[in-house]
């Protein structure tokens, strides 16, 4: 199972303790950071994000240039709490249909 899953996982149960807050920038942040220090270290990175930007535009009916986390967090009206709630709804459902990702 993808690494960063298993991470997420516990982020998804302790946000305060890992993030300080229950916030999807802030969760944003830290996935940006696992895999630039994946990159960065020369290892395969995971493809537990493969596709879900598109499968966010699709889901949404929109065509623009901004990531899954700017597009949740805007349909939750800003709210990082509700945001960070509804993007793991998202990847849970978008990982039903693509379990491929999380080997």
């Amino acid at each position: 199972m993808d690494k960063l899953y298993n991470i997420l996982q516990k982020i998804k149960k302790r946000p305060g303790h890992y993030l300080g807050i229950k916030s999807l920038t802030r969760l944003s942040a830290f996935i940006s950071g696992y895999e630039i220090c994946i990159y960065e270290s020369g290892k395969k990175n995971g493809k537990l994000f493969n596709g879900f930007d598109a499968y966010i535009h699709e889901r949404y009916g929109i065509n623009t240039t901004h990531n899954a986390q700017e597009i949740v967090l805007f349909f939750a009206g800003l709210d990082e709490g509700l945001a960070f709630d509804r993007y793991f709804e998202l990847l849970e459902e978008f990982l039903k249909l693509h379990p491929e990702n999380l080997e």
